[in-house]
Parts: C-alpha cells; sequence; structure tokens
C-alpha cells in the first residue's frame, strides 16, 4: 500500500512540473535566409545580403564586393510588416571593397505572410546602381487586398490599392 502511495504522489508530482509548449524568445532564429550575390552580368549593386530572422526583429548582414560612394541601405516591410525601428539604417555612406555592415532592424508582423523589404543604392566602380531583396516572415498566403473585376469575356484579375 505505501508503494502505490509513494507511485502515485510520485506521478502527480511529476504531472505538476510538466510544461506546454513555449513561445520562442525574440534571442532565438526562427529562420536563417540569404539572398548571395547577383547572377554575373546583371547590373545590380554588389552586395550579398544575410538575416537571421526573428519574430520580431531581424539581424541583417551585408557584405559588399567592390568600393561603393554614397551608399544607402532602406529596410521596409509590406503585405503587413510595419517597422518599430528606423527604416533608413545607412546614409550616404563610403564602402570599401569586402567591408561588412550588420543592422538590427525591430518590426511587427501582420497576419500569415510578411516580407522584410532591403533595398541597398550607391555608385560602384562609378556607376549608380541598386539592389532589393525581400525575404518572407510567416507561412499562409499573402493578405490580398483590392477589388476583383471580372470581364464581359468572364477573365477575372484584382485591381490592388496603392500602398
Amino acid at each position: 500500500m505505501k508503494t502505490i502511495f509513494c507511485s502515485v504522489v510520485l506521478a502527480v508530482s511529476m504531472l505538476g512540473c510538466t510544461s506546454g509548449p513555449k513561445e520562442k524568445p525574440d534571442s532565438e532564429p526562427v529562420s536563417n535566409v540569404s539572398a548571395p550575390l547577383p547572377i554575373e552580368g546583371k547590373r545590380s549593386a554588389p552586395v550579398a545580403i544575410d538575416a537571421s530572422l526573428r519574430e520580431a526583429s531581424a539581424k541583417l548582414t551585408l557584405k559588399f564586393e567592390r568600393k561603393g560612394e554614397g551608399v544607402s541601405v532602406d529596410v521596409s516591410g509590406i503585405d503587413g510588416l510595419t517597422l518599430k525601428s528606423e527604416g533608413a539604417v545607412l546614409r550616404d555612406a563610403a564602402i570599401t571593397a569586402g567591408e561588412v555592415k550588420s543592422f538590427e532592424v525591430a518590426y511587427a508582423r501582420g497576419a500569415g505572410r510578411t516580407n522584410l523589404v532591403i533595398s541597398v543604392r550607391g555608385t560602384f566602380d562609378g556607376a549608380p546602381l541598386a539592389r532589393v531583396v525581400t525575404f518572407a516572415i510567416g507561412e499562409g498566403p499573402l493578405t490580398q487586398t483590392g477589388t476583383t473585376v471580372i470581364l464581359n469575356d468572364g477573365e477575372a484579375f484584382k485591381l490592388m490599392n496603392a500602398q
């Protein structure tokens, strides 16, 4: 009888020690994504962009392959993602070849899948170049706003509102 009582007490105490699913703290990456250098021959800013995406923030790492002048980096959100930090993370900077820049960006996610947009522009090797990269955050379909229009021939399309 004593053995059964001790077993029941032990089992009940173990139930009290279990915990439910925990939410990931913002310090843990949800995903790591990368946009390597553009395809050779395609005219765009020579920068590789890596992002460690978390629930409410991202760490962006940009590696510049060539020297640049007047380089600016802007971050924004689309499809429901809004920034909580400054969107202009770099302004009119002089960059050396091989230089690495890192930035922390805080945001609030929308429902479903949203996108973080990184835009780099500047003058590289005497030519004005730009590169825009987006990283999807979350899962599910994109939020679609706008009006569905059906033409006389039955073809349907969605008329999107300007953002």
